[in-house]
């Protein structure tokens, strides 16, 4: 299916009463809100049922910039990879990475000799002196969970 939105349509695209979509093409679309932002939205299909995923916001994401981000994720999916998925572990690895950089301050500042190593895949190594302790992806996972509520400002005991 050929692209069909231009950079002039996109900019000349005004508020209604009702947000609307301008489509593009591969399921790509613009969603135009009440207020006048826009959106572009990606619909995709994965395991028989309808998904949608941002591609960003214009204009600070362009035409291009967009019809990039679908191409990329319209071939995640058709490998079988839901881009949805790969976006929440992102997200949960750049969580995980803060919380450890948070501790990593609260060391140095306590004069603790405390180092922490972040791997992509999601594995940390904690190291103090000779001392490893050597965390699984899924372990920093768990041990994220279990400290979040104390970082948030909350005891962990029902706040």
């Amino acid at each position: 299916m050929p692209d069909k939105l231009t950079e002039e349509l996109i900019r000349n695209a005004r508020p209604a009463e009702k947000a609307y979509r301008l489509f593009d093409g591969g399921g790509m679309y613009l969603e135009v809100s009440t207020k006048g932002s826009r959106y572009w939205r990606l619909k995709y299909r994965i395991d028989g049922r309808e998904k949608r995923i941002s591609l960003g916001i214009y204009p600070s994401v362009s035409l291009e910039l967009a019809r990039e981000r679908r191409d990329h994720t319209r071939h995640l999916v058709a490998q079988g990879t839901d881009p949805s998925s790969i976006r929440r572990q992102e997200k949960q690895l750049a969580s995980e990475t803060a919380l450890l950089e948070a501790a990593k301050l609260r060391a140095a500042a306590n004069g603790s000799r405390l180092k922490v190593a972040v791997y992509p895949e999601g594995m940390i190594e904690i190291w103090k002196g000779r001392q490893a302790l050597r965390l699984s992806a899924e372990e920093a996972a768990t041990i994220n969970n279990l400290l979040t509520p104390f970082i948030h400002g909350g005891s962990g005991h029902g706040e």
